[in-house]
């Protein structure tokens, strides 16, 4: 009996060796970037591996040991892995091609269809002797599956070619040709060694087209990666230009947002400080619009805001910039403008966009009317802020006169602030009379369900109004400067919330609070937050600090600052709304946050906008990459929270979670819990 230690043993170890790491590179791939066609060419990696080993273990049992017992099973495992491995092929580049995911119940079909294949090549001729049979054999075990995978891959090829990208792509190129070459090479040296299997040299040509064939495979696995690589690249651009269009526009409209009107708006009044030209600023409201949500439902509604953009656009072409800035408020600024009968004209083209009633798409006629504001430049204001509260003030004075009404800005409408001066009254006695109460909404880690933390949230107990939501006071304060009072109360109680947890409890959670711009930008925030946690003797992992994008970003050298001292205490520090603020990729590398809010409005989005899912799974997969945790905010449905799981996401939270809850009731919670 012939040593089994051979030469051919040696290379065909090689090539398994190959096959096997290449598979591991696959699904190393995979768990990063989690696309089944990577996971499928790691599972056809594997199989051509044992296809190697069975076909040569059949070989030497059947040629050289003579024992057909063994041999035989061997023989059906390598035709087995060999149509597996072609099934997983196709199946791998119809996920790439057609952008499909692979259903779990899709593989055992594969293995039922190439099992069925194995027994029909296998067993036929297997016990007869004869030249004949030897050759039938031959063509069944071995020329026809060659020729069959030579022609998928030549196939495949033609696939490729005709499949249209909008960018060149290194990758594809790559494993195009790969495809192409080494389908015709297989298909050659079947027909050889079918027609001159007795020559010499048939043998010698056969063992060094292996060697080919690993470098073929190889190949086409390297082209695949790169063209891995550069699609997610692209859907990273994507979704970074996506992100960085929703940043300065309306969701809903397209329109210019609040911030974006604000800059161009400043920027023009700076560019004509010293010139003899006007820029004039038109706020329109919709009178009674809260009525027609009511009456109707929020889709018509929405669709009654589009159509306003519209007609705005299509009225008003001589707007430099037309915004929504916010509900059913929208802002236009005319520049370059001198005369009193112009402003006239251009305000009265504003005015008819309301002449004729609005369709919905159920064929309703709605008549919606528009009290608007009116602001000039120098006259009302010598800078952004100052002109659109000027106009501000003037759409109040309308609305508060009746509907469809125009109103010019006039001083006199700033010279009474009795009520802001009641409200900061009414604001200073809540924080003597202890009216700012805590609501405390879960944190769950997603993939255990387990409860890690509260998102501390606060609300305004008025003695006659009963509870105001942040929404309505946290303007006021920040108005009055005032918010870094309010952070501190809410720090100190949910300090004091955490002590009394774990004193009542062996284990605590953590709490988050949120940061107002103007505390985070204290230099003196790590030595306060030393002070709070040494004064209640809590662990800085108990206590997580939100801020938002822009608060980081505002003084980008302190921000950083401050956020190194805080890592350097060990306090957790999140990125709150993230999206919506500057939401550059690059700023996540510079800024040192441990977790990353995916802002509840791209959540809310999945299921109706394929965008959303797009910059949710590049904002995580970034994420992930820098070794920050993501958080997915304003999770409401079951899909929803499948997905962010899915993509990474470690925590969320969200009423389809948990609704926000009182300080007994979250005492329960986290009881319950911990039981």
């Amino acid at each position: 009996m012939e040593s089994i230690l051979t030469p051919k043993f040696f290379a065909n170890s090689i090539f398994i060796v190959g096959f096997l790491i290449l598979g591991m590179v696959f699904f190393r791939f995979s768990k990063i970037f989690k696309h089944d066609a990577i996971r499928l060419f790691g599972y056809s990696f594997f199989i051509i591996a044992i296809h190697i080993f069975s076909y040569n273990s059949a070989s030497y049992f059947n040629l050289t040991v003579g024992n057909n017992s063994i041999g035989l099973p061997l023989s059906l495992m390598a035709q087995f892995s060999l149509y597996f491995y072609i099934l997983l092929t196709i199946a791998g580049f119809n996920v790439v091609l057609g952008n499909n995911y692979f259903k779990e119940n899709w593989l055992k079909q594969l293995v039922f269809v190439a099992f069925v294949i194995s027994l029909v090549s296998t067993f036929p001729f297997a016990s007869e002797t004869t030249v004949e049979a030897s050759m039938n054999r031959y063509l069944l075990r071995v020329s026809f599956p060659q020729v069959l995978t030579g022609s998928i891959f030549v196939a495949l090829y033609f696939w490729l070619t005709n499949y249209v990208t909008t960018q060149k792509s290194v990758g594809q190129s790559v494993v195009r040709y790969a495809l192409l070459g080494f389908g015709f090479l297989k298909i050659s040296i079947a027909v050889v060694a079918y027609y001159f299997i007795d020559e010499p040299l048939t043998y010698n040509f056969v063992q060094g087209f292996d060697y080919i064939n690993l470098f073929g495979v190889i190949l086409i696995g390297i082209g695949l990666i790169i063209w891995l690589l550069e699609n997610e690249n692209a859907k990273l651009n994507q979704a970074q230009s996506r992100i960085d269009f929703l940043s300065c526009h309306d969701q809903l409209t397209g329109l210019a947002n609040r911030n974006n009107f604000l800059t161009r708006l400043e920027q023009s009044i700076q560019a004509r400080r010293n010139r003899q030209f006007k820029t004039l600023v038109v706020l329109l409201g919709l009178d009674n619009f809260k009525k027609v949500n009511e009456s109707s439902n929020l889709n018509v509604g929405d669709q009654i805001l589009i159509a306003v953009a519209d007609r705005l656009q299509n009225f008003c072409p001589t707007a430099s910039t037309i915004a929504r800035l916010g509900g059913d408020v929208f802002a236009l600024m005319f520049e370059r403008l001198k005369d009193q009968e112009t402003i006239d004209l251009l305000v009265k083209k504003v005015e008819s966009v309301f002449d004729a009633s609005f369709l919905s798409e159920h064929q309703s006629n709605f008549e919606i009317t528009a009290s608007i504001g009116v602001a000039l430049s120098p006259e009302h204001g010598v800078n952004a802020e100052k002109l659109v509260k000027s106009a501000e003030y003037a759409l109040f004075h309308s609305k508060t006169n009746g509907t469809g009404r125009l109103t010019s800005y006039q001083t006199w409408m700033t010279e009474g602030l009795e009520k802001d001066y009641q409200l900061q009254a009414e604001i200073k006695e809540a924080f003597l009379r202890d009216e700012f109460v805590l609501n405390f909404q879960p944190l769950i880690e997603l993939s255990t369900n387990r409860l890690n933390g509260f998102e501390v949230l606060v609300r305004w107990q008025h003695p006659q109004e009963g509870i105001i939501p942040p929404s309505m006071f946290l303007p006021i304060l920040d108005r009055l400067s005032m918010m870094s009072e309010l952070d501190e109360l809410v720090l100190r109680k949910a300090a004091k919330a955490l002590a009394k947890w774990r004193s009542e409890f062996d284990q605590s959670v953590y709490l988050a609070v949120n940061l107002s711009p103007q505390h985070f930008q204290n230099e003196q925030l790590p030595n306060k937050i030393a002070e709070l946690l040494k004064e209640f003797k809590l662990k800085p992992d108990l206590l997580q600090l939100e801020i938002t994008e822009n608060a980081a970003m505002s003084d980008i050298e302190l921000g950083i600052n401050v956020l190194r001292q805080l890592k350097l205490q060990q306090v957790t520090v999140a990125m709150d709304d993230f999206g919506t603020g500057y939401s550059s990729m690059s700023y996540l590398r510079q800024l040192p946050v441990d977790k990353i809010k995916i802002d509840r409005s791209f959540i809310l989005s999945l299921e109706e906008d394929p965008s959303a899912a797009s910059i949710v799974k590049a904002i995580a997969s970034l994420a992930n990459g820098l070794n920050k945790k993501v958080v997915a905010e304003g999770i409401e449905t079951s899909a929803q929270r499948k997905f962010v799981n899915e993509i990474g996401c470690y925590e969320g939270q969200g009423f389809g979670l948990y609704r926000p809850l009182d300080f007994d009731q979250a005492t329960g919670l986290l009881k319950s819990r911990l039981q």
